[in-house]
């Protein structure tokens, strides 16, 4: 029997050629397939893609964060006005100071300097308008009216006195003037320093722009002579073609860009009469077209014309008065005063003399005041006291009669020695 041989059959190396007695772990170890290697590398990408979008997200978040606190500062609520520009625009109060902000600047739309200047002396308004209008005739007097060329569908009118009643606001005016309807825009604007009312009514086929502008001065000449008060000044656009409404609309407001008060009124004393008191070395003027002075001694002044009316001394309240006594003003000192009146107490000086200014401008208890008689005829009374050598000097006046007339009264009072 031949013995068995173990050797494999062929050329095959031994499984370790180095020592043949040592198994080899080749045949247990599994290697590395394409597929486990792309799984690897995907797993690596997903979270460098992870930690950049994580990366992104907080630094857009935090600039985000950043923006919407600097973009919502504390509010500031300014008030709705407007102010009308050169070029008939108009700009708005903004910012922390609810300032205007600057009007656009373009010399193209600029009023130029061709246009016709027109001026209403009674009121002391001058304005400008475009050389391709004119004045139109108006059919009613008070009224200045204006408008194109060539044209009868579009015109302005401007009245040449004022609403001069008590009350009588740019506000309240406007607020009569709508009545019931509603208006198609209305804002507050200023113009040349004047507050006013901007309102605007449209109709079927029609447009009207209304301005109210208050506290403008104005000179009337009534029987007694020149009368100078505070109102307030209307303005009015008439469109009777809505296809011409944004230009006319336009050329209003660059009219009324032009519009200046000069503020320039003032009373002429000139030919008023001069009361001298040589005891206590004073003089003051007044005009005898409206006021008589029925004393020789003091100044008093009742109204009505000195050259006709009859002086009727202390029959009625005086409307200006001077004395050289302090009757009547320490009326500020007893109890029933305070009870009747919020007096109102202020320094002023007169012709270099300082004093005090008293004015009854409130009534707190009415009931008690009426009751008195000194207290209720003395509602609306302005008390000024100098002294000058020792001497008192006690004006009075009404507080509540054309207090411009009255002023300019106390503005001539001076000190002859």
């Amino acid at each position: 029997m031949e013995p068995i041989n173990n050797t494999p059959q062929g050329n095959f190396p031994p499984e370790n050629p180095v020592n043949p007695d040592v198994q080899s772990n080749q045949s247990t170890q599994t290697p590395p397939t394409n597929t486990t290697k792309k799984n690897n590398l995907g797993k690596i990408i997903s979270m460098i893609i992870i930690l950049i979008l994580l990366s992104v997200s907080g630094v857009a978040g935090y600039f985000i964060y950043k923006n919407l606190n600097q973009s919502n500062p504390k509010q500031v609520v300014c008030t709705m006005e407007a102010k009308i520009c050169p070029d008939g625009s108009a700009v708005g109060r903004s910012g922390p100071k609810c300032e205007f902000s600057p009007c656009p600047k373009s010399e193209s739309t600029s009023t130029p300097d061709t246009w016709q200047a027109k001026s209403i002396p009674q009121i002391s308004l001058s304005f400008k308008y475009p050389p391709d209008w004119e004045e139109k005739k108006a059919v009613t007097g008070g009224v200045v009216l204006i408008g194109p060329k060539d044209n009868e569908t579009t015109w302005i009118g401007i009245n040449d006195s004022t609403y001069i009643n008590p009350g009588d606001t740019p506000e309240k005016l406007s607020e009569q003037a709508l009545g019931n309807e509603t208006p198609t825009g209305k804002k507050q604007i200023t113009i040349d320093g004047h507050n006013a009312v901007y309102q605007e009514r449209r109709y079927l086929n029609s447009a009207r722009i209304e301005v109210y502008i208050g506290e403008v001065k104005q000179m009337t000449n009534i029987a007694e002579g020149p009368r100078l008060t505070n109102g307030t000044q209307s303005v009015f656009m008439e469109i009777k073609d809505l296809s011409e409404l944004d230009s006319s609309r336009k050329i209003f407001d660059q009219i009324l860009s032009t519009f200046k008060f000069t503020d320039s009124l003032s009373i002429d004393t000139s030919n008023w009469k001069t009361f001298v008191n040589k005891k206590y070395n004073y003089s003051i003027k007044y005009p005898t077209s409206r006021f008589n002075n029925c004393w020789t001694d003091k100044f008093v002044l009742h109204t009505g014309n000195e050259k006709t009316s009859e002086c009727f001394a202390g029959e009625d309240r005086p409307i200006f008065s001077i004395v050289n006594s302090l009757d009547g003003t320490g009326k500020f000192k007893t109890p029933e005063y305070p009870q009747c009146y919020i007096v109102q107490v202020e320094n002023i000086t007169l012709n270099n003399v300082a004093g005090k200014k008293y004015s009854n401008k409130s009534i707190s208890d009415k009931e008690s005041c009426n009751k008195n008689t000194e207290a209720y005829y003395s509602l609306n009374t302005v008390n000024i006291v100098l002294y000058k050598n020792g001497s008192p000097y006690n004006i009075t006046y009404r507080g509540d009669f054309e207090p411009e007339l009255l002023n300019t009264i106390l503005s001539t009072f001076q000190f002859t020695n």
